[in-house]
Protein backbone atom coordinates (compact mmCIF):
# COMPACT_ATOMS: atom_id res chain seq x y z
CA UNK A 1 0.00 0.00 0.00
CA UNK A 2 2.88 2.37 0.81
CA UNK A 3 4.12 2.57 -2.79
CA UNK A 4 0.93 2.67 -4.87
CA UNK A 5 0.93 5.99 -6.78
CA UNK A 6 -1.88 8.37 -7.67
CA UNK A 7 -5.42 8.86 -6.41
CA UNK A 8 -5.92 5.13 -5.81
CA UNK A 9 -2.83 5.06 -3.58
CA UNK A 10 -4.05 8.04 -1.53
CA UNK A 11 -7.43 6.36 -0.94
CA UNK A 12 -5.92 2.96 -0.11
CA UNK A 13 -3.47 4.46 2.39
CA UNK A 14 -6.21 6.51 4.05
CA UNK A 15 -8.41 3.47 4.61
CA UNK A 16 -5.46 1.22 5.48
CA UNK A 17 -4.27 3.51 8.31
CA UNK A 18 -7.72 4.65 9.51
CA UNK A 19 -8.39 1.77 11.97
CA UNK A 20 -4.88 1.96 13.45
CA UNK A 21 -4.20 5.69 13.90
CA UNK A 22 -5.27 7.41 17.10
CA UNK A 23 -7.19 9.82 14.83
CA UNK A 24 -7.32 10.62 11.12
CA UNK A 25 -9.47 13.48 9.85
CA UNK A 26 -11.31 13.80 6.58
CA UNK A 27 -9.50 14.23 3.27
CA UNK A 28 -6.04 13.47 4.69
CA UNK A 29 -3.46 12.71 1.98
CA UNK A 30 -0.58 10.34 2.71
CA UNK A 31 1.76 10.19 -0.27
CA UNK A 32 3.95 7.45 -1.75
CA UNK A 33 6.73 6.05 0.44
CA UNK A 34 5.59 7.66 3.71
CA UNK A 35 6.53 5.55 6.74
CA UNK A 36 4.34 5.84 9.81
CA UNK A 37 5.70 4.01 12.88
CA UNK A 38 3.92 3.71 16.23
CA UNK A 39 0.68 4.80 14.63
CA UNK A 40 -1.49 4.22 17.72
CA UNK A 41 0.09 7.45 19.06
CA UNK A 42 -0.42 9.46 15.84
CA UNK A 43 -3.29 11.88 15.14
CA UNK A 44 -3.71 13.71 11.81
CA UNK A 45 -6.29 16.49 11.35
CA UNK A 46 -8.61 17.25 8.44
CA UNK A 47 -7.16 18.19 5.04
CA UNK A 48 -3.54 17.59 6.04
CA UNK A 49 -1.04 16.39 3.44
CA UNK A 50 2.06 14.32 4.25
CA UNK A 51 4.23 14.16 1.14
CA UNK A 52 6.42 11.37 -0.17
CA UNK A 53 9.21 9.66 1.76
CA UNK A 54 8.49 11.36 5.07
CA UNK A 55 9.11 9.26 8.20
CA UNK A 56 7.01 9.79 11.33
CA UNK A 57 7.90 7.75 14.42
CA UNK A 58 5.63 7.91 17.46
CA UNK A 59 6.41 4.64 19.27
CA UNK A 60 7.30 6.32 22.57
CA UNK A 61 5.01 9.35 22.69
CA UNK A 62 2.23 11.17 20.90
CA UNK A 63 2.47 13.16 17.68
CA UNK A 64 -0.52 15.39 16.94
CA UNK A 65 -0.75 16.95 13.50
CA UNK A 66 -3.50 19.57 13.22
CA UNK A 67 -5.78 20.42 10.33
CA UNK A 68 -4.55 21.79 7.00
CA UNK A 69 -0.91 20.99 7.76
CA UNK A 70 1.48 20.40 4.87
CA UNK A 71 4.57 18.28 5.47
CA UNK A 72 6.79 18.33 2.36
CA UNK A 73 8.87 15.36 1.10
CA UNK A 74 11.77 13.79 2.99
CA UNK A 75 10.92 15.09 6.47
CA UNK A 76 11.58 13.18 9.69
CA UNK A 77 9.55 13.55 12.89
CA UNK A 78 10.61 11.48 15.91
CA UNK A 79 8.80 11.62 19.27
CA UNK A 80 10.29 10.40 22.54
CA UNK A 81 8.33 13.29 24.08
CA UNK A 82 5.16 14.69 22.55
CA UNK A 83 5.31 16.65 19.30
CA UNK A 84 2.34 18.96 18.75
CA UNK A 85 1.90 20.50 15.30
CA UNK A 86 -1.09 22.85 15.37
CA UNK A 87 -3.29 23.98 12.44
CA UNK A 88 -2.28 25.72 9.17
CA UNK A 89 1.42 24.91 9.38
CA UNK A 90 3.84 24.46 6.50
CA UNK A 91 6.89 22.24 7.00
CA UNK A 92 9.27 22.35 4.02
CA UNK A 93 11.32 19.54 2.54
CA UNK A 94 14.08 17.94 4.58
CA UNK A 95 12.99 19.25 8.00
CA UNK A 96 14.01 17.07 10.98
CA UNK A 97 12.11 17.21 14.27
CA UNK A 98 13.60 15.34 17.26
CA UNK A 99 12.05 15.53 20.74
CA UNK A 100 15.09 13.68 22.11
CA UNK A 101 18.77 13.61 21.33
CA UNK A 102 22.15 12.87 22.87
CA UNK A 103 24.35 15.76 23.96
CA UNK A 104 27.93 16.08 25.21
CA UNK A 105 28.51 15.63 28.94
CA UNK A 106 30.23 13.10 31.24
CA UNK A 107 28.05 10.21 30.02
CA UNK A 108 28.31 8.06 26.90
CA UNK A 109 26.99 9.35 23.56
CA UNK A 110 26.26 6.02 21.93
CA UNK A 111 22.91 4.91 20.52
CA UNK A 112 20.46 2.17 21.51
CA UNK A 113 23.18 -0.38 22.34
CA UNK A 114 24.02 1.46 25.59
CA UNK A 115 21.63 1.40 28.60
CA UNK A 116 19.65 4.63 28.93
CA UNK A 117 21.09 5.24 32.42
CA UNK A 118 24.59 5.52 30.87
CA UNK A 119 23.61 7.84 28.01
CA UNK A 120 23.77 11.61 27.80
CA UNK A 121 20.20 12.03 26.74
CA UNK A 122 17.97 15.10 26.50
CA UNK A 123 14.23 14.83 25.96
CA UNK A 124 11.61 17.58 25.85
CA UNK A 125 8.31 18.24 24.01
CA UNK A 126 8.22 20.21 20.76
CA UNK A 127 5.43 22.61 19.82
CA UNK A 128 4.69 24.20 16.45
CA UNK A 129 1.98 26.81 17.00
CA UNK A 130 -0.76 27.75 14.55
CA UNK A 131 0.23 29.43 11.25
CA UNK A 132 4.00 29.00 11.70
CA UNK A 133 6.29 27.99 8.84
CA UNK A 134 9.42 25.86 8.98
CA UNK A 135 11.58 26.18 5.85
CA UNK A 136 13.84 23.63 4.14
CA UNK A 137 16.38 21.53 6.04
CA UNK A 138 15.71 22.99 9.48
CA UNK A 139 16.39 20.92 12.58
CA UNK A 140 14.11 21.28 15.60
CA UNK A 141 15.63 19.85 18.77
CA UNK A 142 14.14 19.08 22.21
CA UNK A 143 12.52 22.16 23.69
CA UNK A 144 11.75 23.90 20.40
CA UNK A 145 8.54 25.90 20.74
CA UNK A 146 7.74 27.82 17.58
CA UNK A 147 5.27 30.62 18.33
CA UNK A 148 2.09 31.33 16.42
CA UNK A 149 2.84 32.70 12.96
CA UNK A 150 6.61 32.52 13.44
CA UNK A 151 8.90 31.71 10.50
CA UNK A 152 12.04 29.61 10.79
CA UNK A 153 14.33 30.26 7.81
CA UNK A 154 16.04 27.47 5.87
CA UNK A 155 18.90 25.51 7.46
CA UNK A 156 18.21 26.84 10.97
CA UNK A 157 18.67 24.82 14.17
CA UNK A 158 16.15 25.61 16.92
CA UNK A 159 16.07 24.29 20.49
CA UNK A 160 14.20 27.00 22.38
CA UNK A 161 11.07 29.14 22.37
CA UNK A 162 10.50 31.46 19.40
CA UNK A 163 8.10 34.35 20.00
CA UNK A 164 4.93 34.65 17.90
CA UNK A 165 5.38 36.21 14.46
CA UNK A 166 9.19 36.44 14.74
CA UNK A 167 11.26 35.49 11.70
CA UNK A 168 14.38 33.65 12.83
CA UNK A 169 17.53 32.44 11.13
CA UNK A 170 20.39 30.17 12.19
CA UNK A 171 20.35 29.55 15.93
CA UNK A 172 17.22 31.61 16.77
CA UNK A 173 18.57 35.00 15.59
CA UNK A 174 15.60 37.32 15.02
CA UNK A 175 15.83 38.94 11.57
CA UNK A 176 12.33 40.42 11.34
CA UNK A 177 8.67 40.10 12.14
CA UNK A 178 5.80 38.75 10.14
CA UNK A 179 2.41 40.47 10.00
CA UNK A 180 -0.32 38.75 11.99
CA UNK A 181 -2.43 36.29 9.99
CA UNK A 182 -5.79 37.92 9.30
CA UNK A 183 -7.52 35.07 7.45
CA UNK A 184 -10.40 33.31 9.18
CA UNK A 185 -10.11 29.61 9.92
CA UNK A 186 -11.92 27.25 7.56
Amino acid sequence: VRNIPGPLGFKLRYYFYKPFLKHIGKNVLIDVGVKLNGIKNLSIGDYSYIESYTIITSFLNEIRIGKRVHIAPFCLIHANEEVIIEDYIGIASGVKIFSSTTYPNEKRMNGPTVPKSMMSFKSSPIYLRKDCAIYANCILLPGADIGEGAVVCANSIISKKIAPYNIVLGNSKIIGNRKKVSEKDI
